[in-house]
């Protein structure tokens, strides 16, 4: 069996990644990538199958370490703080420029024959992303909720709410979501508040 070096393969990723950002999906070519890794093609088949693999590994690696910088840069102590700073970081990342390139490059490989495997795997790597974003924003609206009450508020409306929330803000209408609400962070903030308040009310 080849050895699979995980340095290696981040190796890969990146010189595929800068192809892909500068050349396009079509135009990206495997023998370019490996050129660029500075390996043999035989070497890069043993890490992935083909192009459309190493694309959907491609995309993933950023929709990962996109999350990673958003998650890394919030901080505080005060939870209504901290949400409210999450959420213009995730509307930071999902506007950013970097992103814009990766959502027309999928949009002009999506016709493809062959690709359509790839974009299935983008897809459920972007449902984790969206499945890790809507956890943390459920934990926060907790903690926003132990300013006001002992008691939490009850798992599914905290969850809905967080979904709700990440749905409203980009609406699955790309193959990579998009921030094209008209609703504002603080409109959120404002939503998350007043359903914390109203169930302290309401006991």
């Amino acid at each position: 069996m080849p050895k699979i070096i995980k340095d290696l393969d981040q190796k890969i990723l990146k010189a595929a990644s800068e192809l892909f950002r500068s050349q396009g999906y079509d135009q990206a070519d495997i023998r370019q990538i490996a050129a660029k890794a500075n390996i043999a093609v035989g070497t890069l088949y043993n890490y992935y199958r083909n192009k459309e693999e190493l694309f959907a590994a491609v995309v993933h690696n950023y929709l990962q370490d996109g999350w990673s910088e958003i998650d890394t840069h919030v901080i505080g102590d005060d939870p209504e703080r901290l949400l409210y700073e999450l959420l213009v970081a995730i509307q930071n990342q999902m506007n950013g420029n970097e992103h814009a390139v990766w959502q027309h490059i999928m949009q002009r490989a999506q016709p493809r024959n062959g690709v359509q495997p790839a974009l299935m795997e983008i897809k459920k790597s972007v449902m984790d992303v969206m499945s890790v974003m809507v956890n943390r924003i459920e934990k926060n609206i907790q903690e926003i909720r132990r300013k006001y009450s002992s008691e939490p508020l009850p798992q599914p409306i905290a969850y809905r709410l967080a979904m709700t929330i990440i749905l409203a803000m980009f609406p699955l209408t790309h193959l990579l979501p998009i921030a094209e609400s008209s609703l504002t962070v603080d409109y959120f903030m404002t939503l998350v508040k007043s359903v914390c308040l109203q169930e302290v009310f309401n006991r």
